[in-house]
């Protein structure tokens, strides 16, 4: 199963954009291929709201091992704030990856299943 989802820049499909890689894609994109691919492999993704702490991670993906994961736009980088973050959540033994294309949400899946 693949994300038959749109672009929210252009219209064209996620197949479109890995060939042309045309269009920067929106946060939004990366995020929901994510969910549909984690899904896709049997996996479950939990959304996260974090009460009195700032720039943690968004949500918990978990196939066969668990780990945080923050969308990014492409090429867009973590702020100060959340890198800080995710270096207390890797000091305390927690996996936290960092995806802004969809070649790397493909990568963090095949890391983790």
């Amino acid at each position: 199963m693949t994300w038959a989802g749109k672009c929210q820049g252009c219209g064209k499909t996620v197949a479109e954009h890995t060939r042309l890689l045309h269009c920067p894609a929106r946060e939004r994109d990366i995020e929901r291929y994510m969910h549909a691919q984690v899904k896709a492999h049997g996996g479950e993704v939990r959304r996260c709201r974090w009460i009195g702490r700032a720039h943690a991670p968004d949500d918990r993906v978990m196939l066969r091992r668990a780990a945080w994961c923050e969308c990014k736009a492409p090429g867009e980088k973590p702020r100060a704030g959340q890198l800080r973050e995710h270096a207390r959540m890797r000091a305390h033994g927690e996996v936290v990856y960092v995806v802004d294309s969809f070649e790397l949400v493909d990568a963090m899946i095949r890391e983790l299943s």
